[in-house]
């Protein structure tokens, strides 16, 4: 990225990680190269411009240890964890009820 690197123009410079992209990128066509790719990428990325990351999940993926935390943000709305919860109901939801579909399909 053309211009100074941010750790050097201020003073702390704190990068919240939200997505896993490392996951979007092993369901992609080509994932064997891909996937590495992104994840050596967000490395990169996060290592050169960031002097704290705060995970929103231990479940993201590992970007530089020694400068990362899970945390809770404060200032992220509701809504945003709302639709978390709403989808892993939906997808939790949708295991069973599709393999009794299934089952009930073939009675």
């Amino acid at each position: 990225a053309p211009g100074e690197n941010w750790t050097a123009k201020f003073k702390h410079v704190v990068g919240i990680v939200h997505t896993n992209y490392f996951v979007y990128a092993t369901e992609q066509p080509a994932a064997f190269i891909r996937a590495p790719g992104m994840r050596l990428l967000s490395s990169w990325m996060c290592r050169a411009h960031c002097h704290r990351l705060i995970k929103l999940s231990g479940t993201l993926q590992q970007l530089a240890p020694e400068k990362e935390l899970v945390e809770n943000v404060h200032g992220v709305r509701r809504t945003f964890l709302d639709i978390g919860e709403d989808l892993r109901t939906k997808l939790s939801s949708k295991n069973p009820s599709s393999s009794s579909s299934s089952s009930s399909s073939s009675s």
